[in-house]
């Protein structure tokens, strides 16, 4: 049976799961931490993401830029 922390793993790698295997020596506590920084580093994507989007409208004449906002926004 797989280990609870290893079906997170999976779960969050999605297509790279084919390197579960490798990953099966850790440890328990050392597998939770990498789901952790996986999911720290997903939110600092999204973030970044979401900053440049923002960012991005500078660039949009400012009359247009609430119509543009609802278009990508929505």
């Amino acid at each position: 049976m797989a280990k609870p922390t290893l079906t997170a793993l999976q779960e969050k790698l999605g297509s790279a799961a084919a390197l579960l295997p490798s990953l099966t020596p850790l440890d328990d506590a050392d597998q939770a931490r990498l789901c952790a920084l996986i999911d720290s580093a997903k939110a600092k994507q999204a973030e970044s993401l979401a900053a440049a989007t923002e960012e991005s409208l500078d660039h949009v004449p400012a009359l247009l830029r609430g119509t543009i906002r609802k278009l990508l926004f929505r």
